[in-house]
Parts: C-alpha cells; structure tokens; sequence
C-alpha cells in the first residue's frame, strides 16, 4: 500500500479533549504580540469567536498580556464612538478598543457595516488598534458582501473557539454556506465552515480546524463531522495499536485497517477522497486519472522500487495536464524520484512548480517548501535557504495555525545551527514548546 502520509500533509495533532485551551493560548499570544511591536502604526483587526465562552476567554487572556480592553458601542446613529474618535495614541499605546458588531439588532448590522466601510480610514488611525468581534457566521457573510473594502483592510485574524459555544440548536438556521470573493482569506471560509457543522465538511477542511485548535462535534453536526472526529477522539480505544505520538486519519486508517469488518471500510470510503479511499485500499475502484504509472513513481519516490531516468522525465511531461488533487503529490514523488537518482536541477524544478501550483493545498506547498530549505542549506546556498524557510512563515500565517508555526521555528532552527547558535536555540525552544502544547509531532 502507497503511504499517503504526504498526499495532504495529514498529520493531525495528538487527542486532548482541552486542546481547545491550548490553541486559545497560542493563538491569543501571537494576537498580543502584533499588537504590542506596532509603535505608533495602526492595528485593525477582526476577532473571530465561537461564542460568549470563548469571547471572555480572549478577554482575560489580552488583560493578562498587557492589553487595556476598551468596548466600544457601535450603532446606525453613531458608528464610530466618542471616546474612539477623542483618542490620540501615542508610541506606548496598550488600548485595543473593540466593536462587538453582533451586539447589533441583526436587521441593522448590513446597514451599520456600510457606514464602517464608509468610515474605514478612521479605523486606521495612527497608534490606534481597533478589533471588530464577530460571532455570528452571518455577520462574517454580511461584512464580505457590503464591506469589502473594509474586509479587505483588515491586518490581522485572531481565532477564539470553545466548544461550550457550540451546542446550540440556532446554528441549524444558518442553511447556507456562502460565496466568498476571490482573496477572502483562508481563516474567514474556515470561520465559516465551523460555525456551520450541521452541512457536509470536506477532510481537508476538517484537518485545518483540528490544527486550528477546534476539536468538536457538536450534537446537530452533520454525521460526516461526527465520524471523523469519533475517529480522531478515539486513538486509545481498546484493541487498537496506535502510533505513539503520531495522529493522522490516514495513519489510524492503516493502523485500524485490521480491525474494521467490510461494512465499515465501505463507510470510511464514502466519506474520504477517492484518491485517499482507493489508495489505501478502502475502494477497489481507482479514480479515473490515476493510473500504475504514477502508482509506481510513489513507490519510487518512497525508494521501494527504481524506476529508469526516462520513465520519470516521461511523468513529469504528463504533470502539468494532472488532475489538481494528484498534482500536489506527483509533484513531490517527482521531486524524489529525481533526487534519488541525484538530478538534484530536475528535483529543484518540480519542488518549485509544486510551490507555484496555488490550487495545490497550503500544506503541500508548506512541504515542498521544507525540501528546497533542506536542498539550498545542503548545497551553502544560503540566501535561498532563507527565502524558503520566509514561505515556510509565510504559509503557516496563511494558515492561522499554530501546527505549522512550531514546524517552521523548528525549521528555521536547523538552517540557522552554523550561522548563529543563540537564534538556532531560540527557535528550537519556541518551536518545540508550542509543538508540545498543540499535541504536535515536529519532523
């Protein structure tokens, strides 16, 4: 069986019923920390909340840390408060003044985010930090429909869950999933997404809130959501032989693969991509652009087999025309089979073209960034070495996750190892505390 642990970069981080506290925290000090090196910049930034619980949790976490909360009512009449417009900030600025926009009569919030998008240069203001708190999805849909000049401004997302937010029947009014505009940043369709658990959930997706720190499944959650987080919740379950550490759908699969009668495989299919289900054997049925050759080229680039030089150049000819959820992987199976016959150039190419494709997941292009770092840091091409490891930061901010933020610290700290020792430890240290508290494994 083909080992996909680098199809979707799957890991999952370790089982904590609490990891939504540890996520909050991480999440909360990278918060606080933007806000505290601004000088006499401006701040704008949208706090995304599951609810009232997680809201008071954000609010005693930014106390802690040195922020000075100042709610701010907002409304039709008077969009922008007094004591807002009367501030002057300064180079020593710690007042984050904050909108809760859902405090609003629902039927006025569209209205009152015309006037904020009227007003968005004076939410810019200089040494002035200013976060708009929104918990209702709605709100969120409201803001990129008829403010989306001020969405687009906004500089920063903090992610605030806790999932005591979340057992409330309301959210079955929320039918729809709605149209974003192209650049909406990922952290917002995410938003999006999780206060919508009673409509289907792709695996992706549901990756991406596990290593956001979300771990939940409410009890109107679409059944999709439920299975997949039973699966991730129950790595001690009796009888089961789990990788120490490592949490991966795709890893527990392979692992329980022994344990499930047929009826089950077959549900586990349904729900998975078919690339992932007939991979790993759970559908006898291979998708239509998925052939042996490239069956084979994993296996290659895995070392299990060689293939000769011309068979690989022949794929890479083909990868362009791929299909955009097999392009990710072929692209790195590539880039391995090339390296193990050391074309180190062609190996470069396609590591690149992986990095370029922007249909191709974040976390492919997180991991072929990782192999360039490696590859120009072996070769004493420092400068793009650190080019790399700059997208490695780059993509896990994309990301809003903490997950991949320990995995790049951790990586910088090994580029870093011969040039400067005291920032290689500090990076070590800093990645390797926040990959323990997220339930992380760094590679």
């Amino acid at each position: 069986m083909i080992d996909l642990l680098s199809l979707y970069s799957d890991q999952w981080p370790s089982f904590d019923p609490q990891r939504h506290l540890y996520a909050l925290d991480a999440h909360c000090a990278r918060y606080a920390e933007w806000l505290l090196r601004a000088g006499a910049e401006p701040r704008l930034s949208l706090v995304l909340c599951s609810g009232d619980v997680a809201f008071s949790g954000w609010k005693e976490r930014m106390q802690t840390m040195g922020i000075l909360l100042k709610s701010t009512p907002t409304s039709i009449e008077q969009p922008l408060h007094e004591d807002f417009l009367l501030h002057q900030g300064d180079h020593f600025n710690r007042t984050l003044f904050y909108m809760e926009i859902d405090a609003v009569d629902a039927s006025d919030i569209q209205e009152l985010l015309i006037l904020l998008n009227g007003r968005r240069n004076q939410l810019k203001k200089t040494a002035t930090w200013v976060a708009l708190v929104i918990k209702n999805p709605k709100t969120l849909d409201a803001l990129w429909e008829s403010a989306t000049q001020l969405a687009r401004m906004i500089q920063r997302r903090c992610w605030v869950w806790h999932p005591d937010d979340l057992n409330d029947d309301s959210f079955k009014a929320i039918l729809n999933y709605p149209k974003f505009p192209v650049g909406t940043p990922l952290i917002d369709e995410l938003f999006a997404l999780a206060k919508r658990p009673h409509l289907p959930i792709s695996y992706l997706n549901f990756s991406r809130l596990l290593r956001l720190g979300s771990p939940y499944a409410p009890k109107h959650a679409e059944k999709q959501w439920k299975e997949l987080y039973e699966l991730w919740a129950n790595e001690d379950a009796e009888g089961f032989d789990h990788p120490s550490g490592q949490t991966s759908i795709l890893a527990m699969i392979k692992k329980l693969d022994q344990h499930l009668p047929r009826d089950e495989r077959k549900h586990l299919a349904n729900h998975l991509p078919t690339d992932l289900s007939w991979m790993l054997g759970l559908s006898p049925k291979a998708p239509t652009s998925m052939d042996e050759y490239w069956r084979e080229l994993g296996r290659c680039a895995r070392g299990e087999l060689e293939l000769p030089l011309a068979e690989i150049k022949r794929l890479s000819q083909l990868w362009e025309g791929l299909e955009t959820w097999l392009q990710g992987p072929a692209g790195l199976w590539l880039s391995a089979s090339f390296a193990h016959l050391n074309e180190i150039e062609q190996c470069i190419e396609f590591l690149n073209k992986t990095t370029l494709q922007k249909s191709i997941p974040e976390e492919i292009r997180f991991e072929a960034h990782q192999k360039l770092a490696q590859i120009y840091t072996f070769l004493n091409e420092r400068q793009k070495a650190k080019e790399e490891i700059d997208q490695l930061f780059e993509i896990a901010d994309l990301l809003y996750s903490p997950c991949y933020r320990a995995q790049a610290f951790y990586d910088r700290s090994l580029f870093l190892s011969t040039l400067d020792t005291s920032g290689a430890q500090k990076d070590q240290k800093d990645g390797k505390y926040l990959a323990l508290t997220q339930g992380w494994i760094l590679e």
